[in-house]
């Protein structure tokens, strides 16, 4: 049931993008820099990536910069309780990853402000897919938001920022208060969680390595641990790739994780898995979490809330891993306590049919052929 539960929801779900943004209140003036998602932004305004690729180049960024400006300034307006504060000319676009693009932008308001209220619908489409997290310091503190298609606006104090100011609000109106700030990443957490989930049960690569982690365990406890250890692995990388620590081209890592597929079911095949099958997959799992942390980057990670973004997707992941497992391994422990040389040749069966799939894998992606089709 997990099983059937886990497909619906990411059949469901619609790819996750982020982008977030930087306020500062500094007397009169909110300084706020953007930090949009490419590919959202050629999906939304299509006419900026004429090749209809969905990314965007450098060449495209400078060609279509006016459009840009206009596209992202029109997703996020700043008034405050002394009226609406007027954006001034924005800065440069800055493109330093395919994943990341800057703008900055002034805001000036008429005085000093006490409450400030945003409104924020950047690259929000009627399907949901996007989201925008936002972190907002005045003199009195600082404050994180997360704002979604379904919650665009929210009011603050700029004397309290943990508390809703609606007094004095020119745009505010007690029977359409805005929400107030908060500080609170669950619906970002569970998107990644989410799209953990999409990632793992999308990914044939990973799918074939548990399998074959699975077919090899002579019992239930050595799996868990063997399970545990793959966990640890991937997560400690992928932590690494996702804050930028480390990094490793996907020319080198693709090659690598098929090459772990076939090491695996060929140490199923030859019967030399047991002793050592915890640190393989412990080593093993380090060079996937490169796999999902290029998935991940992919995504842009909003660095506004990285850590319930990566645990989310931590998270997601390992669900995918147990939905995989859990129809499989009581089939081959019926299959080992009933059935010994059934459960040796169903095992070898599917370790074969991986290290087929791996070999296949392996050399697609050193040759660059793209041949096969997951």
């Amino acid at each position: 049931m997990l099983t059937l539960w886990l497909l619906a929801l990411v059949a469901h779900a619609h790819p996750p993008s982020y982008s977030s943004f930087y306020a500062e209140l500094d007397h009169a003036t909110v300084q706020v820099t953007l930090d949009v998602h490419p590919p959202s932004l050629a999906d939304v305004v299509p006419a900026i990536a004429p090749d209809g690729d969905g990314e965007l180049t450098r060449q495209e960024v400078a060609d279509g910069t006016p459009e840009i400006q206009e596209a992202i300034l029109g997703g996020i307006s700043v008034g405050s309780n002394t009226g609406p504060c007027v954006a001034g000319p924005p800065s440069s676009l800055r493109y330093p990853a395919d994943t990341r693009l800057l703008l900055d932008v002034a805001f000036r308001c008429d005085g000093v402000p006490t409450s400030l209220h945003w409104t924020v619908s950047l690259l929000m489409e009627d399907d949901g897919g996007h989201t925008v997290v936002g972190q907002i310091r005045t003199p009195a503190g600082y404050v994180r938001h997360v704002f979604t298609p379904a919650e665009r606006t929210v009011t603050l104090d700029a004397a309290s920022p943990r508390r809703p100011a609606r007094v004095g609000l020119a745009s505010a109106s007690p029977d359409d208060a805005p929400a107030p700030p908060s500080n609170d990443t669950a619906p970002l957490f569970v998107a990644f969680v989410r799209e953990g989930i999409h990632h793992i049960l999308g990914g044939w690569d990973h799918l074939a390595f548990v399998l074959a982690l699975a077919a090899g365990a002579p019992a239930w406890r050595s799996l868990g641990w063997t399970v545990t250890a793959f966990t640890v692995g991937h997560s400690a990388s992928l932590a690494m790739v996702a804050i930028d620590l480390l990094r490793l081209p996907a020319q080198v890592v693709e090659p690598l994780i098929a090459a772990s597929i076939v090491w695996v079911a060929v140490e199923n095949l030859r019967g030399t898995a047991t002793p050592h099958r915890p640190w393989t997959a412990l080593v093993f799992g380090f060079l996937h979490g490169f796999g999902f942390g290029s998935a991940l980057r992919e995504m842009a990670l909003p660095s506004a809330a990285v850590v319930p973004s990566l645990l989310g997707f931590n998270v997601g992941v390992e669900l995918g891993q147990l939905a995989l497992l859990l129809p499989v391994v009581p089939v081959l422990a019926w299959l080992s306590a009933r059935h010994p040389v059934a459960h040796r040749r169903a095992a070898q069966a599917l370790s074969a049919a991986v290290a087929g799939l791996g070999t296949a894998w392996f050399l697609d992606r050193v040759t660059g052929w793209g041949a096969m089709p997951f």
